[in-house]
């Protein structure tokens, strides 16, 4: 059990600084396509060599797992590209409100598709850490945002929240089978061409130094992030919704003490009862079991 909750540290880590990659990126607003794509072509790279990937059995592999890989392979893209639009209209915050609720999504699956034990103690640290969740996530100030909304635009917050939602619960799917690394590389390089062909049909071609250099670090992170998130699940198989606060609420605590140290967000108070409560939801959480 404590490997797996090493692993969700290093998960928690890297998830960070990818946050604060981004971040910086949106303060210089430098547009991110090209970075991505050059994230998950780096992603791929380091998959078949880390992994060690036997391309000899790959073709087994899609068959066994192809729709896993398809759905992941879409999913990581979709993720970006929506997050992306959701701030142009509504906001970091806003976003990040959506992106971090979509924790609700993994939580049902954990007693519904995998089967965690349903029990009060569980159901009080939940409510919990959603609640938490709103109090770390309410930040008085905002980035500079369209002000004409029209109702269709809400559709990309909606969609963060989904395909983060989703997004989790495949990987909890994947880490119980034992060619996770190659359906990790495969869903990897679908995303490269599922951003290569937004990137041409949206002419946003901007691979300057700084935009390949970021897209290298930016998919290095990224790499260990998802694979240790995926390894904690596997080493923490019968605590899936566990892993999913845990992992959530981790990463908007040291992002919000980030936020205020490198980018001089200030705390209000509802902000640091959000990370008490915090912090006491991941205590309840690694107690029960």
């Amino acid at each position: 059990m404590i490997v797996g909750f090493l692993y969700l540290s290093v998960s928690i880590t890297c998830s960070i600084l990818v946050s604060i990659i981004l971040r910086k990126n949106i303060y210089k607003k430098i547009n991110l396509s090209d970075v991505v794509f050059i994230n998950y072509a780096t992603a791929t790279i380091i998959s078949l060599f880390f992994f060690k990937t036997n391309t000899k059995h790959l073709i087994s592999v899609i068959n066994n797992n192809l729709y896993i890989i398809l759905m992941i392979g879409f999913l990581l893209p979709i993720g970006f590209i929506s997050m992306a639009q959701s701030i142009r209209y509504f906001g970091v915050t806003k976003s990040e409100i959506f992106q971090r609720m979509s924790i609700v999504i993994p939580i049902i699956a954990s007693f519904t598709i995998f089967n965690d034990d349903l029990s009060t103690i569980k159901i009080i640290y939940i409510i919990i850490a959603i609640f938490s969740i709103f109090c770390l996530l309410d930040k008085q100030q905002e980035y500079k945002i369209i002000d004409e909304k029209k109702f269709y635009q809400f559709k990309w917050p909606m969609l963060v929240c989904f395909t983060y939602g989703l997004a989790d619960i495949l990987f909890k799917k994947i880490s119980s089978n034992n060619v996770f690394t190659s359906c990790l590389c495969l869903s990897f390089l679908i995303a490269s061409f599922v951003m290569a062909i937004y990137i041409t049909f949206t002419k946003q071609f901007f691979f300057s130094k700084n935009n390949i250099i970021n897209g290298i670090l930016f998919g290095t992170l990224n790499w260990v992030n998802i694979s240790s998130y995926i390894k904690a699940h596997k080493y923490l198989y019968d605590m899936p919704s566990t892993v999913f606060v845990v992992m959530n609420l981790g990463v908007i605590i040291s992002g919000t003490i980030v936020g205020t140290v490198f980018f001089k967000e200030k705390l209000n108070k509802n902000n640091i009862l959000g990370i008490f409560i915090a912090i006491l939801s991941i205590i309840i959480a690694i107690i029960i079991r």
